[in-house]
């Protein structure tokens, strides 16, 4: 909790893992696209609500939320690999 500035972050941190089946004949296709992170970030999310962090972790912007006097503009930080 910032006060002088009005900002407030709290945070949560979860896997989420998916299996490719190796008997899948584009598997090398979907191993290609996986390992540009960035390309997959683009394409669950617009460019211009994305903003690179660094190190795989990017910042994606979410619906800005107004309840009367209080604006909420929050965000998300995603860091992406494969194995």
């Amino acid at each position: 909790l910032d006060s002088f500035r009005g900002k407030v972050e709290f945070g949560a941190t979860a896997d989420l893992v998916t299996a490719l089946n190796p008997t899948r004949p584009n598997l090398e296709a979907v191993k290609e696209w996986l390992s540009d992170e960035r390309q997959v970030a683009l394409s669950i999310w617009d460019e211009k609500l994305i903003k690179e962090k660094g190190n795989q972790i990017f910042q994606l912007q979410l619906i800005t939320m107004q309840f009367v006097t209080i604006q909420l503009n929050p965000s998300v930080d995603v860091k992406m690999w494969t194995d």
